[in-house]
Order: structure tokens, then C-alpha cells, then sequence
């Protein structure tokens, strides 16, 4: 109890979904959802928006490539896309854990740490996407009172 962590995602959330998915997993399984059970239910709504925006052209592995990185879903952990080098652009948010109402361990979000977190080494990972690499935003160090 009470142990500081940062996730990308938390059952309290204000994103748009993340209430029905929370609320739907748990009449589902009888337990609260987990980050990884998240995940995978975004995984599936990645691979859907994917899939239909390609028409259903699953053989063409260019152009689903194409549709992977362009694909927009309403994923409950709030925005998502991927950088140049194929890794997802996430927002992370400092959490606690502690109990539901109904006594189970979780977590709760006490802050967000940084929006949309962009992997500092996406320029030296050969499989950038160099026609569209723009720089990480570098952001200034906060100072400590």
C-alpha cells in the first residue's frame, strides 16, 4: 500500500472509454482491469483501425504498415500514435497503490509526469521513418524549490 510507480495507465483515468472499460472488464471477469489487460484491448483496437483503413488488405504488408502508423483509435489511455521508430508515444502518470472501495489492491493516479513521452533514442534506430522524423520535443529540466 501506498507505493509510488509510473504507468501509462490507471482504472481512474478521464479518457474517453476508459470508465465503459473499466466498468465493462469487471462485470466480465469479476476483477478490476489490469494495465496489461489494457494493453491488449487497445492492441485490438489498434489492429481493427488498421485493418479497416486498409480496406481489409491484410496481404499488402506495405500498405498495412502504412495503416499501423496512421491509425487513429480511441485508446483509453488518451492519446496514442507512434514515433518515427515504430514506438508508441504515450502519456505516464505518477500512481499510487492502494485499495477500491471494495477493499482490492489498484492504483490511483496522483499526477501526470509527462504528455506524450517520445523515446529520446528514436534518431538512432535504423527503422525510423526518415521522410517524417522530426526531433523530440526536449523540454527544460524543472528546477528543484
Amino acid at each position: 500500500l501506498d507505493v509510488l510507480a509510473v504507468a501509462n495507465w490507471s482504472p481512474d483515468l478521464d479518457t474517453p472509454g476508459n470508465k465503459r472499460l473499466a466498468g465493462d472488464f469487471e462485470v466480465e471477469f469479476g476483477r478490476p482491469a489490469t494495465e496489461r489487460a489494457v494493453r491488449g484491448y487497445d492492441a485490438a483496437l489498434l489492429l481493427d483501425a488498421a485493418v479497416k483503413a486498409n480496406n481489409g488488405k491484410t496481404h499488402d504488408a506495405d500498405s498495412m504498415r502504412a495503416a499501423f502508423r496512421r491509425a487513429e483509435f480511441p485508446s483509453v489511455r488518451g492519446v496514442f500514435h507512434f514515433n518515427h521508430n515504430h514506438q508508441p508515444i504515450l502519456s505516464y502518470h505518477l500512481v499510487k497503490v492502494g485499495r477500491d472501495a471494495r477493499g482490492r489492491l489498484g492504483h490511483e493516479a496522483l499526477s501526470m509526469l509527462t504528455r506524450e513521452w517520445r523515446d529520446p533514442h528514436t534518431n538512432a534506430c535504423p527503422m525510423h521513418w526518415p521522410e517524417e522524423y522530426v526531433p523530440p520535443v526536449v523540454k527544460p529540466a524543472r528546477k528543484c524549490p
